[in-house]
């Protein structure tokens, strides 16, 4: 359409969107960059399918900081599906001037390509695919990988490593344990490298142990002792046993996670002598959750025992939180954010907000970790009921004449109770006057100790003790336009949507 409105062109889309028809297409090439959009997403959305090839066909020359345009295109030859529809994203991935979550959305989908996903990968709306071969993504991934490793952005190389594994692309081996050599890589692409050859198994391993080890990197090192104590047990357990004795936080919760890989009487005696040291204070609070793991695994008597008699104290200690006190240290804010943003059963921003991202029902606990204290928090997640941040409490005053009065209170003095109603009025009631005054239960559900694992409640607490300011962190289950997915509808769900 030459119309030089660009009113009058949306207007087309629109029809054309309706319609289902494939005309529509014709708008990709707009001079206008909304309307442009528009096309893009009207053919993805709809869908349009007959659109498909050339909306794919605009991913090379699509703006690169339009990604709500490019990631339609990226999804338009996912759809597609043929070996050449798989060659461009992987091509795609490999550009220096593209945006890096565009690159790694390219890759992501690769992973993806013979998964045969349920939901349309944008817009999350139930849009099954065929079960296809995914050799195709595997080849075309093979060929870019040298382009991705050593000198991609961190965020591209990680989503390399989820495809390669998503894939089971075996033939990556040499390419990963360079990656893992590699002193100029991101420490979190070299882990990941690591863990994938790990899964692979095989010789390669080693090879990557052997270079672990010589890494400048600990928390590599670490990781490796993990790997070493499945594959190489006697070569781990006295580097094992010592970091269990005397190790920092982070020695100690490796030391752990490496026991649960051990087998044999000295697996046993180190368990039993740590439980030991746990009781008396002595193993890092975060790594405790590690130890307990490691430790409800054994079958030996003696771990058992000392196990038991542990748990039978902090049950008996009176205090509803004792068995969760593991919880305090030892988390990972960014793995928490995407539990209080994201978990399955309730996200916590459904209620509460963090930076301006959630809802309105409870406090907004943006800056919650620098007012209170990981023991406060963990019982406010438990125990909601324990702490009811004012103004969020609801309070009901029998008064000694026989009125009752219902709300939340808004101040409160030595001598009197402010209470501010449903309906936005306050009132002021002397505490004289006052014969009961009984606080109703949270309406924060009593849930979360019992459906989430011991891991994710570890890192909520971890992440809502480190909100002292707005939160700005890369990974908090935030899309890209830094909102928050969980509390968006499915259809706007843009990059954040979609197949698993």
């Amino acid at each position: 359409m030459q119309n030089p409105s660009a009113a009058v062109r949306v207007g087309a889309v629109v029809a054309y969107r309706h319609l289902k028809d494939a005309k529509a297409a014709a708008f990709l090439n707009d001079s206008d960059p909304y309307v442009a959009r528009e096309a893009a997403e009207a053919i993805n959305d709809k869908p349009i399918v007959g659109a498909y090839a050339a909306l794919a066909a605009k991913l090379d020359n699509a703006p690169v900081s339009d990604t709500a345009f490019v990631s339609r295109a990226i999804n338009a030859h996912f759809r597609l599906g043929t070996a050449k529809d798989a060659q461009a994203v992987a091509q795609y991935a490999t550009r220096d001037a593209a945006n890096a979550d565009m690159r790694a959305e390219a890759l992501l989908q690769l992973g993806l390509w013979g998964k045969s996903p349920q939901r349309d990968r944008i817009v999350g709306i139930y849009r099954p695919l065929a079960k296809r071969d995914g050799q195709v993504a595997a080849d075309a991934l093979t060929a870019v990988l040298p382009k991705v490793f050593g000198s991609a952005p961190e965020a591209v190389q990680l989503a390399a490593l989820e495809a390669i594994s998503g894939l089971e692309l075996k033939s990556s081996a040499a390419t990963l344990v360079a990656a893992v050599g590699n002193e100029n890589e991101p420490e979190a692409v070299r882990i990941g490298a690591l863990k994938a050859l790990d899964a692979f198994g095989g010789d390669d391993v080693t090879k990557a142990i052997d270079a672990a080890d010589k890494s400048r990197s600990a928390p590599l090192r670490l990781v490796a002792l993990q790997v070493a104590a499945k594959r190489a047990p006697a070569r781990a357990l006295p580097i094992v046993t010592r970091f269990a004795k005397d190790g920092t936080e982070a020695e100690q919760q490796a030391a752990f996670l490496s026991l649960a890989q051990l087998q044999g009487p000295e697996k046993e005696k180190l368990l039993a002598t740590s439980l030991d040291q746990l009781a008396a204070g002595k193993i890092k609070p975060g790594a405790q959750l590690e130890l307990i793991e490691a430790a409800e695994k054994s079958e030996a008597p003696a771990v058992k025992a000392r196990w038991a008699k542990q748990q039978a104290a902090r049950k008996a200690s009176g205090n509803a939180t004792a068995e969760y006190g593991y919880t305090l240290a030892g988390g990972n804010p960014r793995r928490g954010a995407n539990e209080f943003f994201q978990n399955e059963v309730l996200p916590c921003a459904r209620c509460h907000k963090v930076s301006g991202n959630g809802g309105e029902a409870g406090p907004d606990l943006t800056r919650i970790g620098k007012e209170k204290d990981a023991q406060y928090l963990l019982e406010s997640v438990i125990k909601p009921s324990a702490h009811i941040a004012a103004g969020f409490d609801v309070v009901t005053l029998t008064l000694k004449n026989g009125n009752t009065e219902t709300g939340s209170v808004s101040d409160e003095t030595g001598r009197s109770v402010v209470l501010k109603r449903a309906d936005g009025t306050t009132a002021t009631f002397e505490k004289a006057d006052i014969a009961q005054r009984v606080v109703a239960p949270s309406s924060m559900p009593e849930i979360y100790g019992q459906t989430m694992s011991r891991t994710q409640l570890r890192d909520m607490v971890a992440f809502l003790t480190n909100l002292k300011a707005p939160w700005s962190d890369g990974d908090t289950g935030m899309n890209q336009d830094g909102k928050a997915r969980a509390m968006q509808s499915v259809a706007a769900e843009g990059q954040g949507g979609g197949h698993p």
